[in-house]
C-alpha cells in the first residue's frame, strides 16, 4: 500500500554470531514523496532502525507497485527489481525478488506454510510467506511487510506493531520524534466521542504491549462512577461505549491504567 504519509513501525531483537544475549530493536518505515525516474512514479521510503541505544541504520528505497507487483529502483546501476508479487505467486512456486533489507536479488519460496495469520484482530487471506535464503517475510496486501526474520551475521526479528495506511491508525505507533526513538511505545488515551455528550460517549485507547488494564469514570470529587474495563488485555487498538444515562450533568473523568502507566482525560455531560 503506496502512498505519501503511509508509516510502518516494528519491534523486535537482533542477537550476533555466538552471543546469547539480546538487544531490542525498532525500525520505522516511512513514505516521504514521489519521484519519476524513466517515466515512472516511485515513492521513496525512508527505512530508520534502531537498537536501544541509538540510530543505527537509515536509508531511502524508491517503490512503485504495477498490477499486483511491487518493485525497487536500484540507484547503482539503474536496474528495476521486482520485490515481491502476489499473482506470480498463486500460479508459481519460485521467482525472483529483490531484498530491501540487504539490497540483493535472491530466490524467494512461497511455501504456503501456516496460512493467513491475524493482523491487528483481523484474518487478511491475502498474505504471502517467503523463505529466502536464510530470511523469512510475511507480506499483506492490504498492510504490506507484517513479518521478518533473517540476517547473515547475527539475526534480526521484526514484527509490526501498528502503521498509517492512508490515513488510518492500526496497531500502536512507535514514540518516534526528530529522527530519534528512544524505544519507548506509546499509550495512548484518546478524548472521547463526541465531546459534550448525552447521554453516551466512545472513550479509545491504544496498547503497546499486552497487560492488566483498568479503565475508570470518576466525578469532580474523585468518586468512582463506572468501571469499564478490569481484564488482561492484548496489544492494539479499543474502543468502550459509556452510557451515562443515570449521571447528572456536569465534568466527569476517565482514567486508564495499565502497569505503571496511568492517562486521564476530561469529559462533559450536557442534558
Amino acid at each position: 500500500p503506496l502512498e505519501v504519509g503511509n508509516r510502518w513501525d516494528f519491534s523486535g531483537y537482533s542477537t550476533s554470531m555466538g552471543d546469547p544475549d539480546y538487544t531490542s530493536i525498532t525500525s520505522t518505515f516511512l513514505i516521504t514523496n514521489k519521484v519519476n525516474i524513466n517515466d515512472r512514479e516511485y515513492f521513496v521510503t525512508d527505512k530508520v532502525i534502531f537498537d536501544q541505544y541509538y540510530r543505527i541504520e537509515i536509508d531511502s528505497l524508491y517503490l512503485r507497485v504495477e498490477n499486483d507487483s511491487v518493485f525497487c529502483f536500484n540507484d547503482i546501476d539503474s536496474t528495476d527489481c521486482l520485490v515481491f508479487a502476489f499473482d506470480q505467486l498463486e500460479n508459481t512456486t519460485q521467482s525472483k525478488y529483490y531484498s530491501f533489507m540487504y539490497d540483493s536479488v535472491f530466490v524467494g519460496i512461497d511455501n504456503g506454510f501456516g496460512g493467513p495469520i491475524p493482523i491487528f484482530g483481523e484474518l487478511d487471506s491475502q498474505q504471502v510467506h517467503l523463505i529466502a535464503n536464510s530470511s523469512r517475510y510475511i507480506f499483506s496486501k492490504k498492510y504490506g511487510l507484517v513479518d521478518f526474520e533473517g540476517g547473515n551475521i547475527g539475526r534480526y526479528y521484526l514484527g509490526l506493531l501498528g502503521c498509517i495506511i492512508s490515513g488510518t491508525t492500526y496497531g500502536v505507533l512507535l514514540n518516534v520524534q526528530n529522527g530519534q526513538c528512544n524505544n519507548e511505545l506509546l499509550y495512548k488515551l484518546n478524548q472521547n466521542y463526541p465531546n459534550p455528550f448525552n447521554p453516551s460517549t466512545i472513550i479509545s485507547y491504544s496498547l503497546p504491549q499486552s497487560g492488566f488494564v483498568e479503565l475508570k469514570v470518576y466525578d469532580v470529587l474523585g468518586r468512582e462512577i463506572a468501571r469499564l474495563v478490569n481484564n488482561e488485555q492484548l496489544i492494539g487498538n479499543y474502543k468502550v461505549d459509556f452510557d451515562a444515562s443515570n449521571l447528572t450533568s456536569g465534568v466527569y473523568f476517565y482514567k486508564l491504567q495499565s502497569g505503571s502507566i496511568t492517562k486521564s482525560m476530561k469529559m462533559l455531560l450536557l442534558k
